[in-house]
């Protein structure tokens, strides 16, 4: 019984920290990354797939935003972590909307870099995550 408590408890307070995490959109972190390292933040409508790491992506006019986690955190719901493996395979899926999500994410280690696009150079920062919460997209 105190193991199951023990248990819940910790779940509730790890909820509690994730959804704390301010909203921000991926604007927001592509352009002021260096504000948010090392805190929690929660970005809606980002496109995430599974491309051996998990992988989320968002093309932002003038800067795009590229966030790599080593796996799905946690406190994602079983249901949307099943999704992502079976339905958002690949970078192929970077614009599939069944693949958009609302994610919650500690930044860390950001690089911006210039790359080549169809569109030209744009700057692209990318993030490195240990682990990703995801929801689906509303």
């Amino acid at each position: 019984m105190r193991i199951i408590a023990a248990g819940f408890i910790g779940c509730v307070a790890i909820a509690t920290a994730a959804s704390a995490a301010p909203p921000i959109t991926a604007k927001q972190l592509a352009r002021d990354h260096a504000r948010y390292v090392g805190k929690d933040v929660t970005v809606s409508r980002i496109y995430c797939v599974d491309d051996r790491d998990l992988v989320c992506f968002a093309m932002q006019p003038g800067k795009w935003l590229k966030i790599v986690a080593g796996g799905i955190g946690a406190q994602t719901a079983s249901s949307v972590a099943e999704h992502v493996r079976a339905e958002c395979q690949g970078s192929v899926n970077l614009d599939n909307p069944a693949c958009e999500f609302r994610v919650t994410v500690r930044v860390d280690d950001p690089m911006e870099k210039m790359t080549e696009t169809g569109q030209g150079r744009v700057p692209l920062v990318t993030l490195f995550a240990r682990t990703i919460e995801l929801q689906r997209a509303r």
